[in-house]
């Protein structure tokens, strides 16, 4: 071993023109750890909106106002999209469309301990204690006992209307 490096840090080396370069270990590291963080953010981004893609809707005064023809995530059965307004941001609200003519609009939240759950290919599922849903927001399997929240709401022409005014 040489011990001629003593000042300088272990994985550095000293150049010819003095100054200290970052050996390729430490760089693949540090690459290797910005990676990770940009995944990270990415799946957390993901978590928040269940995976599903995020839409902005308008809100009117006690309801949110969506626009099929401006969701064509929802122009075929099985599509489900989570809501964000302007003013709001993120919603907890689900729209799923179910079948031919029938759409649903859910809570994310699970009703076991609030986690937020995340769209499965039969329904929903809780990634903190496994609470299983189905896509009508009832519940499969426990820990959770009461079914997802639904919101009230119609369909008017091309626009789904979400009433919040009980909420």
């Amino acid at each position: 071993m040489n011990n001629n490096a003593g000042s300088l840090e272990q994985n550095q080396i000293k150049t010819e023109a003095g100054f200290a370069e970052i050996s390729r270990r430490r760089f693949l590291k540090t690459v290797v750890k910005i990676s990770a963080m940009g995944t990270v953010g990415s799946v957390l981004a993901g978590c928040a909106s269940g995976g599903l893609p995020l839409v902005r809707v308008r809100e009117e005064e006690d309801y949110l106002k969506l626009v099929l023809a401006e969701v064509p995530e929802l122009a075929m059965p099985g599509g489900a999209v989570t809501l964000t307004s302007a003013e709001q941001g993120e919603l907890n609200i689900i729209v799923l469309h179910l079948t031919e003519n029938e759409y649903i609009a859910l809570s994310p939240v699970c009703t076991h301990l609030g986690c937020r759950v995340r769209k499965a290919r039969d329904g929903f599922e809780c990634p903190c204690h496994g609470s299983r849903y189905d896509l009508r927001g009832q519940v499969v399997n426990g820990p959770a006992a009461r079914n997802l929240a639904h919101f009230p709401m119609r369909r008017e022409g091309n626009e789904l209307l979400i009433d919040l005014s009980s909420q």
